[in-house]
């Protein structure tokens, strides 16, 4: 750490004192600011389904081209789908933590093409414990079929590293249409 001289300013530490980044003091303001820094200039990890799955331990594969299915209830929830094992991640040896970061809606079965839907991700041990905890974001966007549509941004707290991930679909006005959807992540070392 730089040499402060005592009568500095709080204002003058903060511009002339050297940041620990993501070791130094979480929730500090250099802790805040290098993860942000972060998050912005790390790379992407995408994850589709396990070809070999293994219960809840193994359900995703990193750069997999096969995508996870989500299905919705009728005008409603569908249930939870899970898409990360609690050996998933993380994708880089060293990492500790995690952020979604992008959803890419690879296609889309027929009647819920062009229509509402809302997906919800999660972490935690299941799709409804982390409901219940408030550890869940939800996207909302109008698909095309095919995958005619951008990469959703995600925006989620950051997980730790083997955190179960869990996703759920509902439809506007249909029943048990599916969405085709692959998972982009950051990781971070602190």
């Amino acid at each position: 750490m730089a040499y402060i001289p005592a009568d500095t300013t709080e204002t003058d530490k903060i511009d002339i004192a050297a940041s620990d980044g993501l070791t130094g003091v979480e929730d500090s303001v250099s802790y805040r600011i290098h993860e942000a820094e972060r998050h912005f200039h790390s790379p992407e990890c995408w994850l589709g389904a396990a070809a070999a799955p293994a219960g809840e331990t193994h359900v995703a594969d990193v750069d997999m081209m096969t995508p996870f299915v989500v299905t919705s209830g009728n005008d409603t929830w569908g249930p939870w789908l899970q898409i990360a094992g609690s050996d998933d991640t993380p994708c880089r040896a060293g990492m500790v933590k995690l952020d979604l970061h992008r959803v890419l809606v690879v296609d889309v079965s027929a009647d819920a093409n062009k229509k509402q839907a809302l997906l919800q991700l999660a972490g935690g041990t299941s799709g409804a414990a982390a409901l219940a905890a408030g550890a869940y974001t939800t996207a909302n966007y109008v698909p095309e079929k095919d995958g005619k549509s951008a990469p959703i941004v995600a925006q989620d707290r950051r997980f730790l590293a083997g955190t179960k991930g869990w996703a759920r679909l509902w439809v506007e006005g249909e029943d048990a249409e599916t969405h085709s959807i692959k998972i982009g992540l950051h990781e971070y070392e602190g």
